[in-house]
């Protein structure tokens, strides 16, 4: 479980040990965590991963995950406990990308959350309206980094022209959640795709100020993400998600309304 968990990423071991909240990790083609609403406890099992290669198309490793504990085929204290109709996704690099799929496919997940896992370009089925996800959605990253003076050279663009495109790709699908979104941008030194994982903080040799700027990167995760999730899943309140709260520092959040096309 341990080992599983700094893989998943910070945001796990933290909503552990919070009340309302029960973890389980999926370690199934991708990283993430699914969240349901009853009391903190730590749950994984084996026999939730499901065999490699074999999930059906149009499925993700959250659905089996969902779907075995649905049907009560993992022998478990917590069965009949959880509140399976009331689910949160989440997902570190490409387990982000399956938490957001998962929410496009699955109704029971009511919030999703991805940690450094979208692509500069992100690509989701559109309904007619335009929109992608139903759900409230948030993404928490590492600042845009526009490429080195050569690479703008071969792509023939300027930085400002980079910079724009960036923007606007973003703000595009931003706006294409219906229940809102968020994009949060974490700026602590030296900050990269680690960084909202534990791996970092397992390093040797790391100086007392470089153990200070990832503790202080992980700590920023987890307050947005905890945030993010007693509101949008056990309903509670988040004054930090506020339009105009003050954000904390080192951190940038833009929150988005949809918009119809």
């Amino acid at each position: 479980m341990n080992a599983l968990l700094r893989r998943l990423g910070c945001g796990g071991r933290e909503l552990l040990k919070q009340p309302g909240f029960m973890l389980i990790a999926a370690l199934a083609l991708a990283l993430g965590g699914i969240l349901t609403g009853i009391g903190a406890a730590e749950a994984t099992s084996a026999e939730l991963l499901p065999p490699t290669g074999q999930l059906p198309v149009g499925r993700t490793s959250y659905h089996w995950v969902l779907e075995r504990l649905n049907a009560g085929a993992v022998a478990s204290r917590f069965n009949g406990r959880m509140d399976l109709a009331s689910v949160g996704a989440f997902g570190h690099s490409i387990g982000g990308r399956v938490a957001a799929r998962t929410c496009q496919l699955e109704k029971r997940v009511k919030a999703c959350l991805s940690l450094d896992g979208l692509a500069r370009r992100p690509h989701f089925d559109e309904n007619p309206d335009g929109s992608t996800l139903q759900q409230p959605f948030m993404v928490i990253r590492q600042p845009y980094k526009v490429p080195p003076d050569e690479v703008l050279a071969r792509m023939k663009k300027t930085r400002d022209q980079l910079i724009e495109e960036n923007r606007q790709t973003r703000r595009d699908f931003f706006e294409s959640v219906r229940a809102g979104s968020y994009d949060v941008s974490v700026k602590t030194p030296d900050i990269n795709h680690q960084s909202f994982t534990d791996l970092p903080l397992l390093e040797s040799g790391q100086s007392e100020e470089t153990m200070k700027a990832r503790r202080r990167a992980l700590d920023l995760t987890r307050t947005y993400l905890r945030a993010f999730f007693d509101r949008h899943l056990l309903g509670g309140a988040a004054p930090l998600l506020e339009a105009d709260a003050e954000q904390l520092p080192e951190v940038e959040m833009t929150r988005y309304q949809f918009r119809a096309r």
